[in-house]
Formats: structure tokens, C-alpha cells, sequence
């Protein structure tokens, strides 16, 4: 999971058993358009 600290975006955790994830950036790339939310979802709250 990304972690935004000091500036920067930084990566915590595990990339796989045996390796620890070093990614860290300070201008993440955004989607551009509208969220996708799952039709399962049943917040009225996240539809409006």
C-alpha cells in the first residue's frame, strides 16, 4: 500500500515473500474520467 509522508508517496510492505517493496514517487499518475464502482456496491453514499 502507498503511504503519502514527507512529500512523497511511499510503498510499505511486501513485494513477494523473500523481497520489500522500495517504490516510492512524489507525483503519482491520477486517472483521468470518472470512478468505476462496482454495481455490488451498496452505498448510496458512493452513487450520487
Amino acid at each position: 500500500s502507498l503511504h503519502y509522508s514527507g512529500g512523497n508517496y511511499r510503498c510499505h510492505g511486501y513485494v513477494s515473500a523473500w523481497s520489500k517493496c522500495s517504490y516510492s514517487c512524489n507525483t503519482p499518475d491520477r486517472i483521468q474520467g470518472k470512478w468505476k464502482i462496482p454495481e455490488g456496491t451498496a452505498s448510496d453514499y458512493l452513487c450520487k
